[in-house]
């Protein structure tokens, strides 16, 4: 029996303007799989990323996740099979941690619907996950950076998409809260069946 791919590259180029970024990326990941992506800074580990989500648009090749080009869904749908973490850069937002979990439902939600108890549900445990759940009536901008990318990632698991891509998702943060991140990434990959992706420029993470 062949498996579907979770996430098929195929042949993947993009160029900005003039300069070449990315050339012929050709991988897949099957279900359940967690997998690194290791390069130098610079080198279009982020273009990846974007690409594959549909952030940006590709030059050439095609990226299909199971089994349908990225292009066929909405953004709905999307958001309902793959989930993205964005680097800890410091970004922050007006929101207390819940509501920003929440915002990761916006799948699940209709317009001017109030959130279910299925959807209350699925922060709540997002939150007790990620270990937020203390902090949950803070506001975004009054935590560290381990703290929000934690929280980040909590926003992200709470979409029930069952693929994880994310961009450096220990990057500028200290060692205890690399540890953390990492070990919370390896038990829902072990435990929660979810499937991983993640780009880094340090090997040493890309082994745990």
């Amino acid at each position: 029996m062949i498996l579907t791919p979770v996430l098929d590259v195929s042949r993947l180029s993009f160029c900005y303007e003039e300069t070449e970024v990315l050339r012929d990326v050709s991988f897949c990941v099957n279900k359940n799989e967690k997998l690194s992506i290791i390069g130098p800074n610079g080198a279009g580990k982020s273009t990846l990323i974007k690409l594959m989500i549909g952030i940006l648009k590709k030059t050439s090749g095609s990226v299909s996740i199971n089994g349908n080009k990225v292009e066929q869904y909405s953004r709905k749908e999307l958001a309902r099979l793959l989930g993205y973490v964005p680097q800890a850069n410091g970004g922050t937002f007006p929101f207390t941690v819940h509501q920003f979990v929440m915002m990761g439902r916006y799948p699940h939600l209709s317009p001017f619907t109030s959130p279910s108890e299925k959807d209350e549900a699925a922060v709540e445990e997002a939150l007790e996950i990620t270990g937020t759940t203390n902090f949950a009536a803070r506001n975004v901008s009054t935590l560290s950076g381990g703290e929000r990318q934690k929280v980040y990632v909590a926003a992200a698991l709470a979409q029930g998409a069952k693929t994880l891509l994310l961009d450096e998702p220990a990057a500028f943060l200290d060692p205890k809260s690399q540890d953390e991140i990492h070990s919370t990434l390896t038990r829902v990959n072990r435990d929660g069946g979810v499937t991983i992706v993640a780009v880094t420029h340090d090997i040493n993470i890309a082994a745990i």
